[in-house]
């Protein structure tokens, strides 16, 4: 889907200009998303790829693309009961 969305960002920038962001930067714009929602939601593996074939992937987000790891992360501070 991502790709279809940016190989057709030109004209659908055309329809409505919010797509010109993609446009101009499909992997700057997904790369932002997942740094404001990475700690909050888990990282579809299908934007993984997509991030990664385009050198836009950050090493720090490996953890958070599997829920168990973003559990451990949370409870890190935590003390157990």
């Amino acid at each position: 889907m991502l790709v279809i969305i940016e190989k057709n960002a030109a004209e659908l920038a055309k329809v409505d200009s919010v797509y010109s962001q993609i446009q101009a930067n499909m992997p700057g714009f997904q790369r932002r998303g997942i740094d404001t929602s990475v700690d909050f939601v888990p990282i579809h593996s299908g934007l993984a790829k997509y991030v990664k074939e385009r050198n836009a992937w950050d090493p720090k987000w490996e953890a958070p693309l599997f829920p168990e790891n973003r559990r451990e992360r949370s409870n890190a501070g935590s003390t157990p009961s």
